[in-house]
């Protein structure tokens, strides 16, 4: 039986910043072991968060809430302090 290996472009966070990929193309970020999505135009492409996040910025995620929170909509004891959720 035969075996098939599919391999993506790799490179380091600062060759993968310089890079524009072909549209739908994969790259591997071997810095920091992060997939990267090309559009086609966008240089570096776009990283995809880790199963752990310990790639992305705490300010990144907490930018992408909307909405209102009251104290009447935390009714598991949260809470919040100073915007830190």
């Amino acid at each position: 039986m035969s075996t098939v290996t599919v391999q993506f472009r790799r490179g380091t966070g600062t060759q993968n910043d310089a890079f524009t990929g072909s549209i739908g193309e994969l790259s591997v970020n071997t810095t920091n072991n992060s997939i990267r999505v090309h559009d086609g135009s966008t240089q570096g492409g776009h990283e995809v968060m880790k199963a752990d996040a310990t790639n992305i910025d705490g300010n990144i995620a907490s930018s992408r809430i909307t909405g209102t929170i009251t104290a009447s909509s935390l009714t598991d004891g949260s809470s919040i302090d100073g915007g830190t959720y």
